[in-house]
């Protein structure tokens, strides 16, 4: 398909970015397996990395998100990294009759006791050691005892579609064939070969469809992807856009009248249905605005993102119960904003959220809870979107009017309204209100001009603001001073103790479903003696959930700077040292 990506690349993207520029909107386009090296080390990571970019489109793509060139490769099968104990008894049980495919299994699989449930590993080739023949052998012995191990009842129709499905499919699987809400941006271009299966046949170095080693055509192969054909049309007939080209044996050639007319035509299909694909979102989102699915899906924006931050939160028993006196004392009379302050990776952001599931009982009263976690969603970027969002929670909970359109146009209208709306809430002397502010350094306000005007400097009975600054960045807390002046209200968020370091690092390893042998385990504390910093201890966790029980690690960096700087090696040598150095420089230069 390189002749389609070329064309793509040089017409048909600039068009669509030009289309949604106008739009307010940024065109991005992810080429599955470009800018992935293709080594030994990868080769097994790659379908995962493409199966997780093509969730992350499908989430966040106001248009299209998933765009198939399929043409007569139906592409490897490649053998699953991971093999659960059970699964592997089943399989293994098909092979003892077949002791030299048994122990052409064994030998490239081992047992890792640190995954939960005890799994098989497929131990990555060695610099020197040869693949294609033996991959491919190892591939149709699984096969073969998936296929007999689901037709005894063994293993499921999930389990055993991991053996028979391409890279291809799974793709396809994911992006287009596993939706249950209609096509959702997804398109597929289906490229034919007039004539195609008379060359093939005379021709046995045509490296357009799938062979076998031998050079003999895997008519196993040109079945399935006739079967996945099928399914596309049978399934999503809208996605399919095909084209019927004349054999060439450059297969598709620029310089040819036809092909040069089908490579424009497949460019100008491209933009045609990209920018028809934008604008019905854009105008599923203007209806969704007006009966306010932007706010529910902002509140479960944070309250998702909330929930992971939970799940492995441990500790902070005082300063939790600290706080809840405070809001006790504090709920009757007018007082100042709460500011939890902290280093970068103390955990305040998992304590903010901890906080949001714990303030009726800390408060011991009904309340009404409102939580953002600042700069990680378009809304609550900047002040303007984040008070209008406030301002429209806030009046839905307790049966208040909703700000009018002239109030919303202007920013310092939006201020007022929201300032004037905690007091309305106060003098109603119902449900008390918790409004948390995570990371206000986020908000574009704080960060470009170091001011805080639309925060409250004192909030009236029942209404309680708190919110956590980073003490690291330059500036932030003094601007937050000069907005809350009570020095009495600035909590300072301190470090776990060493036994809440390794419960969080145990609570981080359970959820991942991943545990450490009792010499690792000892190697961990070793390298951490006295640790308590949360940031520090999720990358000695990231580090120590990727050894396997028969790892002999070596002795993790003592700080995490140099922690970081061990991540940043081991991500350099994996993908390489130019794409590391200039994502990480982008992502720098970028705030």
């Amino acid at each position: 398909m390189d002749a389609e990506r070329e064309a793509l690349q040089t017409t048909a993207y600039p068009e669509v970015q030009t289309f949604c520029q106008k739009h307010g909107l940024m065109f991005e386009v992810v080429d599955l397996r470009w800018g992935i090296q293709h080594t030994q080390a990868t080769d097994h990571m790659t379908t995962e990395l493409c199966l997780e970019e093509l969730d992350r489109c499908r989430k966040t793509s106001l248009g299209p998100a998933f765009v198939a060139l399929l043409g007569d490769q139906y592409g490897p099968c490649l053998v699953p990294t991971l093999i659960e104990e059970e699964e592997w008894e089943a399989l293994k049980a098909q092979l003892t009759a077949r002791p030299g495919d048994l122990e052409l299994v064994a030998q490239h699989f081992r047992r890792d006791e640190n995954a939960v449930p005890p799994s098989y590993v497929l131990q990555a080739p060695g610099p020197g050691d040869a693949r294609g023949p033996e991959e491919a052998t190892l591939t149709s012995v699984l096969r073969c005892g998936a296929q007999e191990a689901r037709r005894l009842g063994l293993i499921t129709q999930e389990q055993w579609h991991r053996y028979q499905r391409s890279v291809i499919e799974w793709e396809i699987e994911r992006g287009l064939l596993s939706l249950t809400d209609g096509e959702q941006g997804a398109t597929v271009f289906l490229r034919e070969i007039q004539d195609l299966n008379r060359h093939i046949l005379e021709d046995c170095a045509l490296k357009m469809v799938d062979r076998l080693a031998d050079g003999c055509l895997d008519t196993d192969a040109q079945h399935l992807l006739s079967s996945l054909k099928g399914r596309i049309a049978d399934r999503q007939p809208g996605v399919l856009r095909a084209h019927r080209l004349p054999w060439s044996r450059d297969l598709v050639n620029p310089k040819n009248k036809a092909h040069a007319r089908y490579l424009q035509e497949l460019g100008e299909q491209f933009v045609a249905r990209a920018n028809h694909q934008v604008l019905e979102r854009l105008r599923e989102l203007e209806v969704g605005r007006q009966d306010l699915a932007w706010l529910y899906q902002e509140i479960r924006h944070h309250l998702g993102l909330s929930a992971e931050a939970t799940g492995t939160f441990c500790g902070r028993q005082e300063l939790l119960a600290r706080v809840g006196r405070r809001l006790r004392q504090s709920d009757s009379h007018p007082h100042t904003p709460l500011v939890l302050f902290g280093p970068p990776g103390i955990g305040k952001t998992a304590l903010m959220c901890e906080l949001a599931e714990q303030v009726p009982g800390l408060l011991g009263c009904k309340t009404v809870t409102v939580l953002r976690l600042l700069g990680t969603s378009q809304m609550s970027r900047g002040a303007h979107g984040l008070l209008r969002s406030l301002c429209f929670q806030v009046c839905l909970a307790y049966g208040l009017p909703l700000p009018p359109a002239q109030v919303l146009e202007a920013h310092a209208r939006v201020v007022q309204f929201f300032h004037t709306l905690l007091h309305t809430v106060s003098r109603r002397n119902f449900e008390s209100l918790v409004i948390l502010l995570d990371s206000v350094e986020d908000v574009d306000s704080t960060r470009r001009r170091r001011r805080l005007p639309w925060l409250p400097p004192r909030c009236p009975p029942r209404v309680h603001l708190i919110v956590s600054a980073c003490s690291g960045k330059p500036g932030v807390l003094d601007a937050v001073q000069r907005t809350v002046t009570d020095r009495e209200s600035f909590w300072e968020v301190e470090p776990l103790s060493s036994i809440q370091g390794q419960e969080m690092v145990r609570l981080l390893l359970v959820a991942s479903r991943r545990t450490l042998s009792p010499g690792q385990r000892d190697l961990l504390w070793a390298s951490l003696p006295e640790c308590g910093h949360p940031g520090q201890l999720r990358l000695a966790f990231e580090e120590a959930r990727k050894w396997a029980s028969f790892t002999v690690p070596a002795p993790l960096a003592s700080t995490a700077e140099d922690m970081l700087h061990e991540l940043c090696a081991r991500l350099e040598q994996t993908h390489g040292q130019l794409l590391v150095a200039r994502a990480l420089g982008y992502l720098v230069s970028s705030r």
